[in-house]
């Protein structure tokens, strides 16, 4: 869940400068096992993420930003690749999560971005009763936090600007290869 107030964005601005040391092990606990995905030739997310309880990835909600944001991405030849599970066991802003993960500049997100095609075969075999992050750029290259939220065994799929004022609580699982 994101939480804004405007404490957090005090605390968003020491993310920005680097005052926070979080590391992987105070931060983010890798949890359950890796999860291998397959290449993907092409994948067209206006064709994949769509409203419906009985749907290849079962959704019953997106978010205006994800929908104005990432539905006009087409992504071509994704490579195959191994998913890491972790868990967020304190809340968190954004950029502390990705430092933890290795990306230590916003503006050049590599080892916490996840391709679209990936995010969803991941939601196909995902626990629904939980909340999922995952960072992806949309379809001018933007890099934003997606969560998929578990509700009603199918997702609510939501996207956030990474550097956002609001945080994470602890709990989620952030996805990254």
């Amino acid at each position: 869940m994101r939480h804004f107030g405007s404490s957090d964005l005090m605390k968003v601005a020491k993310a920005k400068t680097g005052a926070s040391t979080k590391t992987l092990s105070d931060l983010l606990e890798l949890t359950g096992e890796s999860v291998d995905v397959q290449a993907v030739e092409r994948f067209v997310a206006r064709d994949k993420f769509v409203v419906n309880h009985n749907g290849e990835v079962p959704i019953n909600y997106l978010g205006d930003n994800f929908a104005q944001n990432f539905l006009d991405v087409v992504e071509e030849n994704v490579s195959a690749g191994t998913l890491k599970q972790h868990t967020l066991l304190n809340p968190s802003f954004d950029i502390p999560i990705l430092s933890a993960l290795g990306d230590q500049d916003p503006t050049n997100i590599e080892k916490a971005r996840c391709a679209l095609a990936h995010i969803f075969a991941y939601l196909k075999t995902a626990d629904r009763t939980k909340w999922y992050l995952f960072c992806a750029p949309d379809a001018k290259g933007i890099v934003w936090m997606i969560q998929a939220k578990g509700e009603d065994d199918s997702w609510a799929i939501l996207a956030y600007p990474v550097s956002g004022p609001g945080r994470w609580g602890a709990g989620n699982i952030v996805i990254s290869h």
